[in-house]
């Protein structure tokens, strides 16, 4: 199992995976184009390899690159959940056709080598995170996208152990109140149990999910206004210290994904 972040933040997010030589995306929040372009020069593949794409959410950093990629990729499926698919349809105009889908049953999907599974998350819209299991090797990736804050209890029960998780960590707490640029509402949006997790949260949820089968945490949608790679780091670093997690996360890899760097784990 492989991810890659080909970007991810407010100016577009796009995550490839492969399982045994079966190539999907999560969001295709970039366009065609650079999408094309990143596959190629990273992973020596491109839209023409890719098979499945799954959407978590319809805002625009998330789903750039759909119209073009359903008008000339027509070979892609889609898994999208009804919620979504039909927020995109009112919102953007974009009707994803039921021959381009791959049908959800209970939230669920069974594949001969791969299963997935599709947990809602807390954001201003409709949105999903997606488990990801290889059924040949047993490993599994957690893709947790915007969400804004704190996990469900049942679900961050479920989704516990996996080998390894994409975790939201946007913002920093103080940085976001006294940022001079924003105005109060979208400060409102941001800090609301609706908007995104900040960087304290993150490493909490991280450390709840963790396990001697994790292999590492992405860390994305970094905030390029109200986060640094330095300020996260750490603050992590220091939180997991202060929590007595240290050792927990000894064998974890631990990354952050950022908007114009490719970061990628797996093998």
């Amino acid at each position: 199992m492989l991810i890659s972040f080909l970007a991810s933040g407010s100016k577009g997010n796009c995550t490839y995976i492969n399982i045994e030589d079966k190539h999907m995306l999560i969001d295709i929040g970039l366009s065609m184009k650079k999408t094309n372009e990143l596959l190629l020069i990273h992973h020596g593949i491109d839209l023409e390899d890719i098979s499945i794409i799954m959407i978590t959410h319809r805002h625009g950093d998330h789903i750039q690159g759909l119209k073009p990629i359903l008008n000339k990729q027509k070979h892609i499926k889609f898994i999208i959940h009804p919620d979504v698919r039909s927020d995109i349809l009112k919102s953007k105009g974009i009707n994803i056709p039921q021959d381009r889908l791959i049908e959800i049953k209970n939230n669920n999907i069974t594949g001969n080598s791969v299963s997935m599974r599709l947990f809602e998350l807390k954001h201003d819209v409709p949105c999903f995170g997606f488990q990801v299991t290889d059924k040949v090797s047993g490993e599994s990736y957690v893709h947790i996208a915007d969400n804004g804050g704190w996990i469900n209890k049942d679900i961050l029960e479920s989704i516990k152990g996996a080998t390894h998780y994409a975790i939201e960590s946007n913002h920093d707490l103080t940085l976001q109140i006294l940022d001079t640029k924003r105005d109060a509402l979208l400060k409102r949006r941001v800090l609301g149990g609706w908007g995104h997790t900040q960087n304290v949260v993150a490493i909490r949820i991280a450390i709840n999910l963790a396990t001697n089968n994790t292999k590492s945490v992405i860390f994305h949608h970094l905030s390029e206004e109200c986060n640094s790679l330095d300020l996260i780091t750490k603050t992590h670093d220091e939180l997991l210290t202060i929590w007595g997690e240290r050792t927990k996360f000894k064998h974890i890899d631990i990354k952050y994904a950022q908007q114009n760097e490719v970061v990628t784990v797996g093998e």
